[in-house]
């Protein structure tokens, strides 16, 4: 993985360098190495990314199987609701931080999920938990 596709996929994450070097368990200044290729970007931590976009992908396509499943079975549905957290505190007390996502790629989770969704025609409502 190269510096410029590190930072897409990272962004694409929700995280910011802060979040990425918590993540990866480094100093904020590493990934910043990393981005600027002043460092080259260790394999692990590239899979340790790359697996974190595909969680945050399986559980957006799992949301909207849930939803076909539900029109399904119930016909028209209301709008779908998705629950964000203002931080990362009131994210850490909740039941959704223990599937293991970092809050700011809950937050990209969100957005994910709430384009998924509308691209099938679901009615989306994003309210704060």
């Amino acid at each position: 993985m190269n510096a410029a596709e590190y930072r897409t996929l990272r962004e694409a994450c929700g995280m910011t360098v802060r979040d990425a070097a918590a993540f990866h368990q480094v100093a904020e200044r590493t990934i910043v190495h990393w981005e600027t290729e002043r460092n080259r970007i260790p394999p692990g931590a590239a899979g340790e990314l790359t697996q974190l976009n595909a969680q945050i992908d399986r559980a957006a396509l799992e949301a909207v199987d849930l939803y076909r499943e539900q029109r399904e079975r119930r016909g028209e549905l209301d709008a779908v609701a998705l629950t964000r957290y203002r931080t990362a505190e009131d994210y850490a007390t909740s039941r959704a931080a223990r599937e293991g996502l970092p809050h700011a790629c809950h937050n990209a989770l969100v957005a994910r999920t709430m384009t998924a969704l509308e691209r099938i025609g679901a009615r989306v409502a994003i309210s704060w938990g």
